[in-house]
């Protein structure tokens, strides 16, 4: 095995690597961890695939590839004069013969690809490591060994002790057929004996074709004698199966005609014992219409029976609503006297909603004044505040340039006026200051409430609980009409189911009798006894017939009992064929029987309380 080239994408540390290995010795050089043992693990991986990798699927992905990156490695080895490429991924593989891209591979699954290169190369995975891989470090002590020890070690590396194991083996193998050989001559005799042996032999050989020849003549001689008798051996052959064959018919006809003397004999038996149970039938039968009478009547009684059970129930019915109308008529009356009442109260609340709105209106009157004369004291007082700054800026400026300074206002000189005129000013600010107090003194007397407001806003609060009392009762009111409209409506619908009820009760039919329908129930109890009695002859008649005859028979017969109850109505030859489809020498044939044979068509049709009109 050659490598000729590696490509590895995003496996483990290699995002995009190739190698490409020339003939001699490729050194592959780097530091830890920078992916030297990843080369040697992704070549096994690419023929052994999964179980020859570190980890798990996820740890051999380039941890910072993209989510949707494949993981690939590209191998390319000559082999036996053939180069093989293998392509790897983590869910595929595909092997291909000849390092050409554009050709289909020969094999396209991981199993598939993994157990084809096994078999090429003759080893398996762990093989293969102890035949071309060797740890790292492995190697250093090998400097420090005898040449005996470094030869014994690699041995064990390239697992030569089963190269010697087959070695042996074949020496083994090599003794043993070789003694065989030497057995094998010792037990050959010497050439002459054999050729005695072989002159005998053939001696013998000669006698047996002599007396080879003189059997096959015989043989040819009894060929020829058999074909002479031939045809009258498959005379004998045909009058022995035709004779076998009556044989097998004649004990077939023996076992049926004793099987029908048999069934013949139980039919007598049947027969009598019908016969018997026909008279009895004949007897019985006239209760049979009595029965069904009364047990129509039974039924026509039950009907009106359950019709009954319903009028009750509709009457039940009736008086239940009727009641429960009563009470809710009851339930309406003493909420309208209730609601009646509180109306009277409800009434009120208008006059009390214009009171409250009048106090109202008075009380933001009167405080829209206060605040009107508030504001008014604020401006007075910011406008004496100012007009004080104001004479005090004046003030200061005369003060500062003395007597010897101008007026700020007349520009006059202040000599012998100063004291004058800066009396002025300070008596000027003092009016105003007293102003100033006054207003704030007047100002605070508007922020107590004032004694109208209190009375108007105690009125006010009587008015609001009287307000809110009346609000409750309106609730109430509200609640008495609701309750009003629910017991008005239930009275209606339960008075449409009434006349409901009442309309369907007038469509049952009375006069049911009870004692009647007991009465009838006691009568046909021994009734029941006789027509139960008649079914059962009836089935017993039945069975007999499907016994006794086919089911064209029955047919039959069913067609000639038709034609004997037309007949039996005086009805003519032609309408009874047309009516039956019976044709008329039939009809002829049963009206013979009817009409002149033994009476057992008039014994028939007497038990069936008919007569024949002849």
């Amino acid at each position: 095995m050659k490598l000729k080239s590696l490509k590895l994408e995003n496996f483990r540390q290699h995002e995009d690597s190739f190698i490409e290995f020339s003939d001699g010795i490729t050194i592959i050089n780097g530091t830890n961890g920078s992916g030297k043992s990843t080369i040697l693990e992704a070549i096994t991986w690419a023929i052994y695939g999964t179980d020859a990798a570190r980890g798990n699927k996820d740890t051999i992905k380039f941890n910072k590839a993209k989510a949707r990156a494949k993981v690939r490695v590209e191998l390319i080895f000559a082999l036996d004069d053939e180069i093989f490429r293998i392509e790897r991924f983590l869910d595929k593989a595909e092997l291909y013969i000849g390092e050409e891209e554009n050709k289909a591979p020969i094999v396209t699954t991981q199993q598939e690809v993994t157990k084809y290169l096994t078999d090429k190369l003759g080893m398996t995975k762990d093989e293969f490591f102890n035949t071309y891989f060797t740890g790292q470090k492995e190697l250093n002590f090998l400097g420090n060994q005898k040449p005996l020890e470094r030869r014994k070690f690699i041995s064990k590396v390239l697992n030569y002790e089963k190269i010697r194991e087959i070695q042996e083996q074949v020496r083994t193998d090599k003794n043993s057929i070789n003694n065989e050989i030497i057995g094998l001559k010792q037990g050959i005799a010497d050439l002459d004996s054999i050729q005695e042996e072989k002159k005998l032999a053939q001696a013998e050989l000669e006698e047996i074709k002599k007396i080879f020849d003189l059997k096959q003549k015989e043989f040819s001689k009894c060929t020829d004698e058999i074909t002479k008798i031939e045809p009258e051996w498959e005379k004998i052959k045909e009058i022995k199966e035709n004779f076998d064959k009556n044989t097998r018919e004649i004990e077939f006809l023996v076992e049926k005609n004793a099987f029908i003397e048999k069934n013949n004999a139980s039919l007598i038996e049947k027969f009598k014992n019908l016969e018997e149970k026909s008279k009895i039938l004949a007897e019985i039968s006239k209760f049979e219409a009595d029965y069904k009478e009364t047990d129509l009547k039974i039924k026509e009684f039950e009907k009106l029976q359950e019709k009954e059970t319903l009028r009750q129930t509709f009457l039940a019915k009736i008086e239940g609503l009727e009641k429960e109308i009563q009470e809710k008529t009851l339930q309406q009356e003493e909420v309208v006297k209730s609601g009646k009442e509180k109306r009277l109260i409800v009434d009120k609340i208008p006059a009390i909603k214009d009171e409250i709105a009048d106090l109202i209106k008075k009380i933001q009157e009167i405080e829209m004044k206060t605040a009107s004369e508030k504001k008014e004291k604020e401006v007075l007082i910011f406008q004496n505040q100012k007009e004080i700054e104001k004479i005090q800026k004046q003030l200061s400026l005369i003060q500062e340039k003395g007597e010897e300074g101008t007026c700020p206002t007349c520009e006059r000189t202040l000599k012998g006026e100063f004291d004058k005129v800066t009396g002025n000013f300070k008596d000027h600010i003092y009016v105003l200051e007293k102003e100033i107090v006054v207003l704030k003194s007047e100002y605070e007397k508007l922020n107590i409430n004032m004694p109208e407001i209190k009375e108007f806003q105690k009125k006010k609060e009587e008015k609001d609980k009287e307000y809110v009392g009346l609000m409750n009762f309106q609730g109430q009111y509200e609640e008495e009409k609701r309750r009003f409209l629910v017991i008005k409506a239930e009275i209606e619908i339960k008075t449409l189911e009434k006349s409901k009820i009442r309309e369907e009760l007038t469509k049952i039919p009375k006069g049911f009798d009870n004692k009647a329908l007991n009465d009838l129930r006691e009568k046909i109890i021994p009734l029941r006894e006789r027509y139960e009695q008649i079914l059962s002859l009836k089935a017993e008649l039945a069975d007999f017939l499907r016994d006794a005859a086919t089911l064209s028979e029955l047919k039959e017969m069913s067609e000639r009992w038709a034609i004997v109850r037309d007949l039996a109505t005086g009805k003519s030859y032609v309408d009874v064929s047309e009516r039956t489809g019976a044709s008329t020498a039939t009809v002829t044939r049963v009206a013979r029987f009817l009409f002149d044979g033994t009476g057992g068509y008039r014994q028939a049709l007497a038990s069936l309380g008919l007569t024949s009109q002849h």
